[in-house]
């Protein structure tokens, strides 16, 4: 039985049509720098069809030539999709940049002069105009302790309180 669910778990986390649409964020509170840096990994074709669908229908992630990619768009869906408050107040997040990573693209923020962090909100609209299941992970991280929530299309906004921290 084991085996059996291993080769199902192989084959759905290798196929290139995914049988699940799940983002995954991580945010990592630099006390060193004072920033909050920021990364985001979500799928491919799904992150294509969801910039496709604002307008930009001939964009392509092609990991073949990633120097050629228009980083316009993706900053500008993560601007729109993806946003952080800090003790009530909106960060400004900057787009450092974006990688491949097998079949997820991996996007960079950062937001800088964060010094004490006690209630921290986020909206996480990624994909959510495309799929109805789509899932959004986020792990924070500070001062050592992780807390984890998740958005989805019926609850785009989750908040993390950090005062014991």
């Amino acid at each position: 039985m084991t085996l059996v669910i291993t080769g199902f778990l192989y084959i759905f986390t290798t196929a290139n049509v995914h049988p699940f649409h799940v983002s995954v964020c991580e945010i990592y509170h630099n006390e060193k720098t004072q920033s909050l840096e920021i990364s985001l990994k979500i799928f491919i074709d799904d992150f294509e069809l969801s910039i496709q669908k604002r307008g930009d229908s001939d964009f392509i992630l092609t990991e073949s030539n990633p120097d050629h990619i228009d980083s316009i768009p993706i900053e500008n869906y993560l601007k729109d999709h993806f946003t952080i408050k800090l003790n009530g107040k909106v960060l400004k997040l900057h787009f450092l940049g974006f990688e491949f990573n097998n079949d997820a693209i991996l996007c960079y923020l950062e937001a800088e002069k964060v010094k004490k962090i006690n209630q921290i909100e986020l909206r996480n609209s990624i994909i959510t105009e495309v799929y109805d299941d789509q899932i959004n992970l986020t792990h924070f991280q500070l001062k050592g302790e992780m807390k984890s929530v998740k958005t989805n299309k019926d609850n785009l906004i989750a908040s993390i309180d950090l005062t014991n921290l």
